[in-house]
Order: structure tokens, then sequence, then C-alpha cells
């Protein structure tokens, strides 16, 4: 048989199966463009997850950094050196806090509202000690009296207020100090109302700090409730960094 006796194809049938063949060849491409953008998108969040606990670790070692650095510190009145004699006597400085005569003082939040803390001591007094700041970054002389005020405002701003008021971190979501008071049955842990109850602030030998940080970035993914520094929260969609410290105050 001749190609001229072949049956041709009827032009119906060609225009047919092209259009078959484009829907599926589009129906292939979208899955294609939504697999690479699904793929995108989790990409996207498991780095902002990553870039997000990574910066709530390291707001979170700074500020306890800081606060640590004060507290270890609470009460210390130093000994001044006599160039003379070459002998040490107390300095004239006398640590204070909250405007009592202890070298702790602290305040609770309203309701689940953070807590406020105060700390006082005096700065190295010998002669040659180098250059000195407070938590604010404002400098100090030796045997001067550095005070120190942890508190969140309303911006969620743990901040320290020592000779003027300098944010440390933000993002902050819960801020808790608990008090370690020495007593004749041994240490009781109490809250900021029951020292003051009991003017019990020149017995407390260590303070219990619990800072809980949220991220920026929001997600439906994540966990809804977490365990933060008064038991089960929401979440918001938000990561959240809970860190606990306790610091031992130095001995007056």
């Amino acid at each position: 048989m001749s190609n001229l006796d072949r049956p041709r194809p009827r032009p119906g049938r060609e225009r047919g199966l092209s259009l078959l063949e484009l829907l599926a060849g589009l129906v292939v491409g979208m899955l294609v463009v939504m697999s690479a953008l699904g793929t995108l998108l989790l990409s996207r969040e498991a780095a902002g997850a990553v870039s997000d606990l990574g910066q709530l670790r390291q707001q979170s070692a700074y500020a306890l950094h800081v606060i640590g650095l004060q507290f270890r510190q609470a009460g210390a009145v130093e000994l001044m050196r006599n160039e003379v004699t070459g002998l040490h006597a107390f300095g004239p400085s006398r640590a204070q806090a909250g405007g009592t005569d202890f070298a702790v003082f602290g305040i609770d939040g309203k309701g689940a509202a953070p807590d406020k803390v105060s700390v006082a001591f005096a700065a190295t007094a010998w002669a040659k000690a180098p250059g000195q700041f407070d938590c604010s970054g404002s400098g100090v002389s030796g045997g001067e009296r550095v005070d120190a005020t942890f508190e969140v405002d309303a911006k969620g701003q743990l901040s320290c207020t020592g000779r003027r008021k300098q944010p440390l971190v933000s993002g902050v979501a819960d801020f808790q100090v608990r008090y370690r008071v020495a007593s004749s049955g041994g240490v009781r842990i109490m809250e900021a109302r029951e020292v003051e109850a009991l003017k019990r602030w020149g017995a407390v030998a260590a303070i219990e700090i619990c800072l809980d940080l949220q991220g920026n970035e929001k997600s439906p993914h994540r966990v809804q409730v977490y365990r933060g520094c008064h038991g089960d929260r929401p979440s918001n969609g938000r990561a959240h960094l809970v860190s606990r410290n306790v610091f031992s105050l130095r001995p007056q």
C-alpha cells in the first residue's frame, strides 16, 4: 500500500490529543512547582527556627551573666588599703537596696506579671583597682556604692537601672525571682512578699532567677503550650527559651 492510500488522522482527533497532553503537562508542572514551594517554605521555617533559638540562647546567656555579676557582689563593702601603713579597713560605703538597709530587695509582680529586684554593693576600693562600671555601663570609683535594679518594661525589655536605665534584652515573656532565706530550720524559698512580711531581707543567701524569652518568628507548627516560670502557658506560635539560675550572694 502506498503512502497515498494510508488513512490520515482526523484533524479533530489531533487537536484533542494535543489538548490532553497540554493539560497533563500543566498539571505535572503545577505539582512540581507546589512541591518546590512547599520545600522552600519548610526550609525557610527550619532556618528561621534555628536562627530564633540561637538568638534566644545568646540573649539569655548575656542577661544571666549581667545579673550574676551584680548579685554575686551583693552586700560587699570592700576593704580600703592605707598606703602608709599597708593595713586595710572598711570603706565608708554601706550597701543598701530599694531604700532599705539590706543588700537585696524585691517586689512581686501583680498576678502573673514579671517581678522586680534590686541589689547594692560597694565597688572595689583598692587604690590600684582598674576602672569599674555598673550594669548600665556607667563608670564607678573604688569604694563607691553601686546600685542595680532589674525589671521588665511595657515593651517586654529587661532593663537594668544603675546610674541610668539600660535595656539588656528584648522579647521577655516573664521574669520571676524567688529568694533563699536562711533560718534556724535551714533555707526556705520565699516570694518577695513573704520575705517582706517577715522582714528577712538581711537573711537572703541566694536568689533564684527564671527568665522566659520568646522569639520573633511565628509559626502554626510550633507547640501551642510550653512550660514557663508559672507552669504551662500558651506559646502563641512562637519559640520560647526558659532559663533558670541560682546566684549565691557574697557574704556581708
